[in-house]
């Protein structure tokens, strides 16, 4: 669901930025508090992209090392294991 509505965001893109073109233009002034500072949004994806991105990753990690430890007993889930790797 997210992977096809990447294509109608791309899609949609041109359309948005000529009606906030015309919107700016139009309402001079009166739409700046919409807009938040590029720091903020600088920090935010900081933030997100990079601090929440390892921690998860390091979350994963955990979780696939210690819920999917190989059973010598059992072949059949060593192949199930092997074929949920996820990275």
């Amino acid at each position: 669901m997210a992977y096809i509505g990447t294509y109608y965001a791309i899609g949609s893109a041109w359309a948005f930025t000529v009606m906030n073109y015309f919107l700016i233009g139009f309402f001079n002034g009166s739409l700046d508090h919409y807009y938040i500072d590029s720091f903020k949004v600088y920090f935010a994806i900081v933030f997100i992209f990079t601090i929440l991105g390892n921690i998860s990753l390091a979350v994963v990690r955990y979780v696939y090392h210690t819920f999917h430890q190989p059973n010598p007993s059992n072949p059949s889930l060593e192949y199930q294991r092997r074929e949920f790797a996820p990275y």
